[in-house]
């Protein structure tokens, strides 16, 4: 599909909330949806690639997008923004396919002859229809004496407006009603994330290796992932921006181990540099004059033959600081 009717005051009401990278990449999304006529691939790194997303505020960005708009499916993410846009496409082009087998449109010239004769038939099979109506219902209010072509709002006071299946709020509800439903729908995704059974290891080892990560992943640091992964997105479902299926779930925990994986071992190399030479805690580190620094419990000062101080271990506790 190459081409599509883009209607330009829907998409900026729904997007006005988004940054300028955000709403040019959800334009691309729906272009890539409506060309490949199916729901945008579920591959990050491929996803990325064909949206030339390169930098970091880039990917938050395309990220961003995707909670707001797109759920993960098996098929992909999809959205039903893109989706209506593809069906009404689609219906059109099948319209005009089936047209083209009849030999084409009717000529204007066809169509107002065919509309005029049937009104013609019309008019000569009930001829005195109207002037009855009018001369039998007579009425002193100049307004009953013409058809009501609109839809008036019910004159009963007590009705209420029926329940909207999408939102699942009464409408007729009080404010103090909404908002406590809306509280309930927070708790609740609040808890399932918190009780969500996330995959074994082996299964999200198979799934980081998929997606291109190097790295290793013990039994402790998978559980240490989970927990942080579970205490982000319980913060973000009370404010609003729940995780909804389980597919989505394992993906966005895999995407969080390969953001977090490094950050543990530059905490290593850092602690590693710990009692090293130039550790001003260590025994036996040297300090020149002028220099400063806390001395570790057990340990008294003493000079070298080049005058310089050194920190030497004690057989007894010394409780003071050097």
């Amino acid at each position: 599909m190459h081409y599509y009717k883009f209607n330009i005051g829907d998409f900026d009401k729904s997007t006005r909330h988004l940054s300028i990278i955000e709403r040019g990449l959800f334009r691309d999304i729906l272009d890539l949806y409506i060309k490949d006529e199916k729901p945008v691939t579920d591959n990050l790194k491929k996803l990325e690639r064909l949206l030339c997303v390169k930098s970091k505020a880039e990917k938050e960005a395309l990220q961003n997008v995707l909670d707001d708009f797109f759920v993960l499916t098996d098929d992909g993410y999809y959205s039903d923004y893109c989706q209506s846009i593809l069906n009404d496409t689609t219906d059109r082009v099948e319209a005009s396919r089936e047209n083209g087998k009849k030999g084409g449109r009717p000529s204007k010239q066809n169509q107002s002859e065919s509309k005029a004769d049937v009104k013609q038939s019309e008019s000569q099979s009930k001829p005195n229809e109207n002037l009855d109506e009018t001369q039998n219902k007579p009425s002193n209010n100049l307004d009953e004496s013409y058809p009501n072509t609109h839809n008036p709002l019910p004159n009963n006071p007590n009705t209420q407006t029926p329940p909207n299946p999408q939102s699942g709020v009464c409408v007729g509800g009080t404010a103090t009603e909404v908002l406590a439903k809306a509280e309930q729908v927070k708790q609740a995704n609040v808890l399932e994330i918190q009780n969500w059974t996330a995959p074994g290891l082996d299964e999200m080892r198979s799934m980081l290796f998929a997606a291109g990560f190097s790295g290793t992943l013990n039994v402790q640091q998978y559980d240490q992932f989970t927990s942080d992964f579970k205490v982000y997105y319980a913060e973000q479902a009370i404010i609003g921006k729940p995780i909804n299926t389980d597919a989505l779930k394992k993906n966005k925990l895999r995407d969080w181990i390969m953001r977090n994986a490094q950050k543990p071992q530059a905490g290593k190399a850092k602690q590693s540099q710990l009692g090293g030479p130039n550790d001003p805690l260590a025994v036996n580190h040297k300090f020149l004059p002028n220099d400063t620094g806390i001395v570790k419990p057990n340990t008294v000062f003493e000079a070298d033959e080049n005058g310089n101080f050194v920190a030497r271990p004690i057989d007894q506790p010394v409780q003071e600081l050097w």
